[in-house]
């Protein structure tokens, strides 16, 4: 019975290039370093989105931080599925992974923050020039409150009170 060639045994032919996105693991590292300390810095903007020019060092901050931290979980990814055997690259992978969940966390105030503007302040930012880049973004936010935030809200329980008291035996409280 033939058995298969261990990824280390096969020709570089047939192996993904991740030089390119890499030379080696020190630059994967170095630019891991990059992300992290771009990762410290998306803190300093909460509370102040309100501010066009914030928002603006914010936007552009979190779309710098994106590309690092994508092209350091694709190479880390590539690296362990080329053989998942390799604890190094296990390692490697979870370790994007880690940087990537830190980093959805880091950047989880943005929208709350934009969707807790008033309207009219929203729309001004929609409309300035200086964050035409991200008026489809901003857009979204907008289309997102009013889907949310204005609709009127169905009742959940009957009018009636004699309704409410048949159904307590029922409730947890």
């Amino acid at each position: 019975m033939n058995q298969l060639p261990k990824r280390s045994e096969t020709s570089p032919d047939h192996r993904w290039k991740l030089e390119d996105l890499f030379a080696d693991k020190g630059a994967w590292e170095q630019e891991y370093a990059v992300a992290k300390q771009l990762l410290n810095q998306i803190g300093q903007y909460e509370g102040k989105l309100a501010d066009p020019g914030k928002l603006k060092e914010c936007f552009e901050l979190e779309d710098e931080l994106s590309l690092h931290v994508e092209r350091l979980y694709v190479y880390a990814n590539m690296r362990h599925h080329e053989d998942t055997a390799e604890p190094a690259n296990m390692a490697l992978s979870d370790k994007s992974k880690k940087l990537s969940v830190e980093t959805g966390e880091a950047l989880s105030f943005i929208t709350p923050e934009v969707l807790s503007l008033p309207d009219d302040q929203l729309d001004k930012l929609i409309d300035n020039p200086e964050l035409a880049k991200y008026r489809f973004t901003l857009s979204r936010c907008a289309a997102k409150r009013r889907m949310y935030f204005r609709r009127p809200r169905k009742r959940c329980l009957p009018k009636r009170a004699t309704s409410v008291r048949r159904l307590a035996p029922f409730s947890a409280c």
